[in-house]
């Protein structure tokens, strides 16, 4: 069997190559690269950007309860509380153990004008500690909890 010459290998890379680039391009965004994005752009002041990125993204993953969060937490820049707390809402429905989930809602009530949501906020915090006691957000649910506790007479 003869060896293939050296420039028939670099044509069939080159015949090759185009596809193998066309099909990178192609790739679909992880939920990471969305979240990234989304969370870039909100920064960057374009949360109308941000939330429409999230929006895309849960037309194709709508049973992910990290883009309701994350669209929730977009949304809430804009203050829009009920938005965003059906977003929360939704995520925690999909995934009730998604300790991330308590703790948005928990930041939203917790926020809001009417101060007789405080006690749900507390009760949200609380249940991101027991999903993730050393969660991300454990030490702020914990001063979150001790700031919205009602001081006790004594």
């Amino acid at each position: 069997m003869s060896k293939l010459p050296r420039w028939v290998w670099t044509l069939l890379l080159l015949l090759t190559l185009p596809g193998v680039v066309m099909l990178l391009a192609l790739r679909q965004p992880t939920r990471d690269d969305v979240l990234r994005q989304s969370q870039a752009l909100a920064q960057a002041g374009d949360v109308d950007s941000a939330i429409a990125l999230l929006d895309a993204a849960l037309v194709q993953q709508p049973s992910d309860p990290a883009l309701y969060v994350a669209r929730g937490q977009r949304i809430l820049l804009l203050y829009e509380w009920d938005r965003a707390r059906a977003d929360f809402d939704r995520a925690l429905d999909l995934d009730p153990t998604y300790a991330d989930g308590y703790f948005h809602r928990g930041v939203l009530l917790s926020s809001v004008p009417d101060a007789s949501v405080r006690p749900n906020a507390v009760s949200d915090f609380e249940s991101y500690l027991r999903l993730a006691p050393d969660g991300e957000y454990a030490d702020e649910a914990r001063r979150f909890i001790q700031s919205l506790r009602p001081p006790t007479s004594g």
